[in-house]
């Protein structure tokens, strides 16, 4: 934009604030419009699923949502609009199904609904299906997974504050970060941020096994008793690394988690479009799981 500015030259004069918020916004919007012309031909033939994204403001309680059509080659831009009760989704929903079709949609995605307001989700779901008994509609994916994760975290919670313990000694001294990614990890980080907070921690718990014998070569070095923490808050993080009961506590917890992870690394990957597998890759994931812990019944009820 700037480019096409310069080439102008002298004398560009800038849009008004109403050439802006109206004749431009109305251009978009028909622009926007015209392309479910052009795909209404491949939803009639594949179907479609409809993806209704929430969030919360914390502050007014205002809920807010996004809402999209996934088709096989793209996903569109539908609507975006705030409301106050819950339940108002439903009217939303019923006028976008009503615009696409009902035989036309396959499914309905909620997602993000992480908050107090959560509850009512579940009840929105079934009037949802129960008017328009065509289609299926289910929580995000992801959403699920996380709640997975947070189930398990609860259930398994010291093993996880001492990885949170281990990364968090390493990483509040940057003497500490250059010794680990120069001299023993070859440059590769403990920490791997995830949007999900959950999922933050399980993937410091894969890095964690992954870099686990340059971790303890490294808390046995010379390089480590000769820093202050090795005489004051790391030596019981010390001890930690050189247990060998804290890393099978870890591969017990992966065993089940990894396979989760693995997913979630898809769901956030943008290569691809990923509605067409991921059903079999969370079978397979489900399998996975049990063949690690042996359908072993008081493990598995950890993430039934």
């Amino acid at each position: 934009m700037l480019q096409l500015i310069a080439k102008f030259g002298l004398g560009f004069t800038l849009p008004s604030y109403h050439e802006i918020s109206v004749t431009f916004l109305e251009k978009e919007v028909k622009k926007t419009l015209g392309l479910f012309e052009d795909y209404k031909a491949e939803w009639k033939k594949t179907g479609c699923s409809i993806i209704f994204n929430i969030w919360e403001n914390e502050e007014n309680k205002t809920l807010y949502c996004n809402t999209f059509l996934n088709i096989p080659s793209l996903t569109l831009f539908v609507s975006s609009k705030n409301f106050w009760n819950p339940y108002n989704c439903l009217e939303i929903l019923d006028e976008i199904i009503e615009k696409v079709g009902e035989e036309n949609v396959v499914q309905v995605i909620i997602g993000n609904a992480h908050y107090p307001s959560a509850k009512y989700y579940s009840e929105v779901r079934y009037r949802l299906q129960e008017k328009w008994t065509k289609m299926f509609c289910t929580p995000c994916l992801y959403d699920c997974i996380e709640s997975i994760l947070i189930h398990l975290d609860v259930s398994c919670g010291f093993p996880m504050l001492q990885v949170k313990s281990i990364a968090r000694l390493i990483y509040s001294s940057s003497m500490l970060i250059s010794l680990m990614l120069k001299q023993f990890t070859n440059g590769e980080d403990l920490v791997r941020v995830d949007k999900s907070n959950y999922a933050t921690t399980y993937w410091t718990m894969l890095r964690l096994k992954h870099l686990k014998q340059p971790l303890m070569n490294m808390f046995v070095s010379e390089q480590w008793k000769s820093t202050k923490f090795a005489s004051t808050s790391g030596k019981d993080i010390q001890k930690l690394i050189l247990n060998s009961i804290f890393w099978e506590n870890i591969d017990e917890i992966l065993s089940a988690v990894s396979p989760l992870i693995r997913i979630l690394e898809m769901l956030d990957s943008h290569k691809i479009p990923i509605m067409g597998f991921i059903y079999e890759e969370l079978s397979n994931a489900k399998k996975e799981i049990q063949r690690n812990l042996k359908d072993e019944d008081s493990r598995l009820i950890l993430i039934s």
